[in-house]
């Protein structure tokens, strides 16, 4: 592989035989990989500052170059980015969002990787959509709803999964903002935990809802007293969504 270069990989003619040997490098290097995070003797991180990687250390450079490198050269960046990386699976490696390695989920990540499709429609993606459609339908009846009916999405993190909350409180009691706009809705007020993320309030510029009317209540117990008091003083919509394992309130008041 030392004088191959991209260019000799599939879908070039005659690229078989070099991919194949190639691909088969790339998983020898993740599978002694995956072996080595399990070993309790090796380090979580080869921790080096931001300069040290900068500069380059044994060889390892993140510059970009103007020519394309070899596949060997390919291959050496490869070890290079795992050595120098967290291994998130180690076992004592401990994290508040995230850890350890799953085998079948790492083996469905390569699956998906190779099939590189997108979810836009059934027909570009018949056996994932289907599979998404099972898997929501599935969660539905885990929490109780009868036969899995109604909907649902998959989202990448907490922050969204948040503002999709927002959202739905939004559009629960003033429905016309979707088709309206923000003018169909009088001035709202958003009631939040003060434990939840900065993302809150980066959430209501997106939505529309100034920072200012952004309220941060001690626990989620004085979300609920609050709720209680302003629903019985001034019947303002009142919305609690569970989101993260955390209770949040959205709290929609009308000023």
């Amino acid at each position: 592989l030392a004088d191959s270069s991209p260019p000799y990989l599939l879908p070039a003619k005659n690229g078989e035989e070099p991919t194949m040997q190639f691909l088969l490098e790339v998983v020898d290097i993740l599978t002694n990989y995956v072996k080595k995070t399990f070993d309790r003797s090796t380090k979580v991180l080869d921790f080096h500052h931001p300069h040290q990687l900068l500069e380059g250390i044994e060889g390892f450079n993140l510059e970009l170059s103007d020519q394309p490198e070899s596949l060997e050269q390919i291959l050496v960046d490869c070890r290079d980015t795992l050595k120098y990386g967290v291994r998130t699976g180690h076992p004592r490696f401990f994290n508040q969002l995230s850890s350890g390695l799953d085998i079948i989920g790492l083996a469905g990540e390569w699956l998906t990787s190779t099939a590189n499709t997108n979810m836009f429609t059934y027909e570009i993606a018949p056996v994932f959509v289907l599979m998404e459609q099972l898997t929501l339908k599935k969660m539905r009846e885990m929490i109780g709803w009868p036969n899995g009916e109604g909907d649902g999405l998959f989202s990448p993190g907490g922050a969204i999964s948040n503002m999709y909350s927002v959202m739905i409180a939004r559009y629960k009691y003033f429905p016309e903002v979707k088709t309206k706009g923000m003018s169909a809705a009088p001035r709202l007020v958003l009631f939040t935990s003060e434990h939840v993320s900065d993302h809150t309030h980066t959430h209501t510029h997106t939505l529309y809802i100034s920072g200012n009317l952004t309220i941060s209540t001690l626990t989620s117990v004085w979300i609920c007293l609050t709720s209680l008091i302003l629903f019985f003083l001034y019947r303002c919509p009142v919305l609690i969504t569970r989101v993260n394992s955390l209770l949040y309130l959205t709290e929609c008041c009308c000023m």
